[in-house]
């Protein structure tokens, strides 16, 4: 801390070190994918007609809506519960097959890139946040090992 001649104290930012980088650019990718699936899960649980449509469209049965809504809104609370590694796991799996199989239904169907793009953006997103949350976990255990 830094003192003054006034006698207020200051506190002096921290660096900018590589975990703490690295914890910045995970929140920044995981907040997205977050959102995106606990709005997702209120939609489908809501059967709201947005996505009525879409599965209209795709030939998906609405009871299927249920389904994935349950499982977006195990996966959000599995996603941010802290030292539940499996879990964790299992949720990012099932994040991104949400994701990869949305765009993989748009593309077989014949939809094109504004249909795709979006759920494959987010499938993506979801590799980076469960390969920057490996990283961070292999970090700590590697700086528990040190210590």
């Amino acid at each position: 801390m830094n003192m003054h001649a006034t006698g207020q104290t200051i506190a002096a930012s921290r660096p900018v070190t590589m975990p703490r980088l690295r914890t910045i650019i995970y929140w920044a990718v995981s907040a997205p994918v977050l959102l995106e699936t606990a709005v997702g899960a209120e939609w489908d649980l809501a059967r709201i007609p947005y996505v009525r449509e879409i599965f209209a469209h795709l030939g998906y049965p609405l009871y299927l809506l249920t389904i994935l809504g349950i499982a977006k809104v195990l996966a959000v609370i599995g996603l941010v519960t802290p030292r539940a590694r499996r879990v964790k796991e299992w949720a990012y799996t099932g994040v991104f097959f949400v994701y990869a199989g949305a765009a993989c239904s748009h593309y077989a169907i014949g939809d094109g890139a504004d249909r795709i793009g979006p759920p494959l953006a987010f499938a993506a997103l979801t590799l980076v946040s469960s390969a920057l949350w490996e990283g961070s976990r292999h970090d700590a255990d590697a700086h528990q090992v040190r210590e």
